[in-house]
């Protein structure tokens, strides 16, 4: 999301050095017929890069909460943009509820409900207002409570970890190692599996898979590394507290 805003911004820019009048290129002013052309131009691009950075906005801001009345009462409500929750288009908070309960012990299937919305009601509790408490009710379903408006990475890191480690394959690349300096971890190869560890203390770290046949384990590895980070910021924050 933050390409496609930073893309929208450039395109903008971009937009206001063709629409000036006064611009000149190796030293001859541009005519009147060429600046028009310029203009028009100009006024394109810059449409494009504000249609695009409405839209980031909008991707960012998927999953909506809200109050709604319900059999005379008074009820909360999350949209469900991916159809993960329900087949309709909302879910109130008592029947999400139910839903996670009947999910729970199924480890995979609630951390995809979980990676889906958490995100996105972390961002509405930490803008505050009327939605923030309504969000913050949702998360308390999910067993993040409190714990979610501590939540460290924001979601464009959420989603570099994601995409990097996504097509993970026996041992980090020269990508994905990148990525793992940035937040101080390693990977090193330990008997019949590899570890990505905290370089300040090995004893923090993810299960890396070194099989490409273990595939499970491979889908889940983008989370695993998410968990250290969060771990290690929380511990980090807590020190410092």
């Amino acid at each position: 999301m933050k390409k496609m805003r930073m893309l929208g911004i450039g395109l903008i820019i971009l937009s206001i050095i063709l629409i000036v009048p006064s611009m000149s290129f190796t030293g001859f002013v541009i005519g009147e017929d060429v600046q028009a052309v310029f203009r028009i131009i100009g006024a394109a691009i810059f449409l494009g890069g504000l249609f695009i950075m409405m839209l980031s906005e909008q991707l960012e801001s998927k999953v909506k909460v809200f109050r709604r009345e319900r059999g005379g009462k008074e009820v909360y409500e999350m949209t469900d943009p991916y159809g993960h929750v329900t087949s309709g288009s909302s879910i109130s908070l008592g029947e999400f509820k139910d839903l996670i309960k009947s999910i729970r012990k199924d480890e995979e299937v609630y951390s995809n409900v979980r990676n889906a919305y958490a995100p996105q009601l972390i961002r509405i509790v930490k803008r505050g207002g009327d939605e923030a408490e309504i969000a913050q009710n949702f998360l308390n379903i999910l067993e993040l409570s409190k714990e979610a408006e501590k939540e460290t990475l924001n979601p464009d890191e959420r989603e570099e970890i994601k995409r990097t480690f996504r097509d993970y394959k026996n041992k980090p690349n020269a990508e994905q190692r990148k990525v793992l300096e940035k937040y101080n971890l390693d990977y090193k190869t330990t008997g019949k599996h590899g570890k990505i560890y905290w370089i300040e203390n090995p004893d923090i770290f993810a299960t890396a898979p070194l099989t490409a046949s273990d595939w499970r384990a491979t889908r889940n590895f983008p989370r695993q590394i998410i968990e250290v980070i969060n771990k290690i910021r929380k511990m980090k924050s807590g020190k410092k507290a």
